[in-house]
């Protein structure tokens, strides 16, 4: 069954295949002439030579147990004629609205890319570089209010070199830490699955030995999954990461 979920990711892998619309589902940046190779949108109609089923059949009141066999066998295959046409004309039309779902779903994406470009031109590149008199004016180098804004300026340099280095090693442990718990995680489930072999093993033998069920032993609990400790800065840790309870 092909839910809307299955169709996205269909055409996101017919446009990952192709030269003019591959930069829509990648994360790297949008140029005009990519955009500039994308079709325009195309506005279709139903075709002529589909003709138009006769609803009229639908409003004879004739009562059927009156009419003779022929006039039945007749009115049968009338019905039948115009069913066909309907089936084909109604598939046409689910052709075409499916085509300009497709459509905006690319012109959406197309838009979202521009968006992006946009929101980052806007934004600019951060710059690292200081500015140590916003205000303007002329200043001696040796003045006292400008070596102490410069110590001030250099004192905070360090720090921040200080704390993005703090940042980059409690990432590293934090991900050491979620490797070795997935690993611990891992075993956890393996050594549960073999307790539930054993218990399946047992409760068959005491079944074949007459035990009752109600009296069997209970089932192996599944363990839960080990977490992390809890992180000093929360932004800290990096967001591909996540700490599901999946097998």
């Amino acid at each position: 069954m092909f839910t809307p979920s299955k169709r996205m990711r269909f055409l996101g892998v017919g446009l990952a295949s192709t030269t003019s619309g591959g930069f829509l589902v990648s994360k790297a940046k949008a140029s005009a002439l990519q955009i500039s190779k994308l079709s325009a949108p195309m506005f279709e109609r139903v075709p002529d030579e589909l003709v138009a089923p006769d609803w009229s059949l639908l409003e004879q009141q004739n009562a059927l147990e009156n009419l003779p066999r022929d006039a039945l066998e007749k009115r049968c295959r009338e019905l039948a004629l115009q069913l066909h046409r309907s089936t084909k004309l109604d598939g046409a039309r689910e052709a075409i609205s499916a085509g300009q779902n497709a459509q905006l779903i690319v012109q959406n994406m197309t838009m979202n890319k521009l968006q992006k470009a946009l929101h980052e031109k806007e934004k600019g590149k951060k710059s690292d570089r200081t500015l140590m008199f916003p205000g303007g004016k002329g200043r001696h180098l040796t003045a006292d209010e400008v070596i102490v804004q410069k110590l001030a300026l250099e004192e905070a340099k360090k720090k921040e070199e200080v704390d993005k280095a703090a940042k980059k090693t409690r990432r590293e442990a934090r991900k050491a830490e979620k490797a070795e718990i997935e690993e611990k995680w891992k075993g956890m489930l393996a050594a549960h699955a073999a307790a539930v072999e054993a218990w399946k093993e047992r409760c068959a033998r005491l079944r074949e030995a007459g035990t009752r069920a109600k009296d069997l032993p209970k089932k192996p609990k599944r363990p839960l999954k080990p977490k992390p400790k809890p992180a000093e800065d929360v932004s800290d840790s990096d967001g591909d990461e996540s700490g599901g309870d999946e097998e």
